[in-house]
């Protein structure tokens, strides 16, 4: 699960990469945390 989640953010992270407009990275990683 925990590499799941990790896999989700570096995907997220790229996609931020390309689209900064998109904050959904922050949220998961704020979801990670939490």
């Amino acid at each position: 699960m925990c590499i799941g989640y990790f896999t989700l953010c570096l995907n997220n992270n790229y996609i931020a990469q390309h689209h900064k407009n998109m904050p959904l990275p922050k949220v998961v990683v704020v979801t990670i945390v939490t």
